[in-house]
């Protein structure tokens, strides 16, 4: 059975396109059917025609989160999955999506999650910290920051002379291993959302 997959993101969209060439690379029956961003690259609409999947462009305002699962349920997403997304998904969207939305987050949870907890500053904290490891953790969404069911943590260690410039570096590598393989494992039914 194939997985029709809607993909949410923020940032510059280099995970997006390393996921969905991995997709079509590993012959996964996961068809990415929608890409919907609040950043207005470019690059990615662009990659997106060419890969003939729709993208849009959605301007946050207060009618984002109906903007937003309308169009997944008009592309009849199964699956959504946030790659550096920066937005709290709200009530519409987890009510119709309820545990079918699943997001990557750069760092080891529950300890560096919540609000104010995405992209570089997760990074800092971690530095700041001193912790040994960090990683990537895949969870189920929920109304909550970061509260929802971990799927699966993937870790790394620290070294010495890391910085926040080298370790954000580390971290989206191993995103890209962490999303393969998270969508691989929910094609063979290994984890269950």
């Amino acid at each position: 059975m194939t997985i029709n997959l809607g993909i949410l993101f923020s940032h510059k969209g280099n995970l997006v396109k390393k996921i969905i060439k991995d997709i079509k690379k590993q012959g996964l029956q996961i068809v990415p059917k929608v890409i919907i961003s609040n950043n207005n690259s470019k690059k990615l609409i662009q990659f997106a025609k060419q890969s003939n999947i729709p993208a849009y462009y959605i301007k946050k305002d207060l009618s984002y989160d109906l903007k937003v699962s309308k169009i997944l349920k008009s592309h009849q997403v199964d699956l959504i999955i946030l790659l550096n997304y920066f937005c709290k998904v709200k009530k519409i969207t987890l009510d119709i999506f309820k545990n079918k939305i699943i997001n990557i987050h750069p760092a080891l949870l529950p300890k560096y999650g919540g609000k104010g907890m995405y992209g570089i500053n997760i990074q800092k904290a971690v530095i700041a910290l001193k912790d040994e490891k960090t990683g990537v953790t895949a969870h189920i969404v929920t109304k909550e920051y970061d509260q929802g069911r971990i799927l699966k943590q993937w870790t790394i260690k620290i070294n010495k002379n890391d910085n926040v410039k080298s370790l954000s570096k580390k971290i989206h590598l191993l995103e890209q291993i962490a999303c393969l393989e998270l969508l691989q494992n929910l094609k063979s039914k290994k984890i269950k959302n």
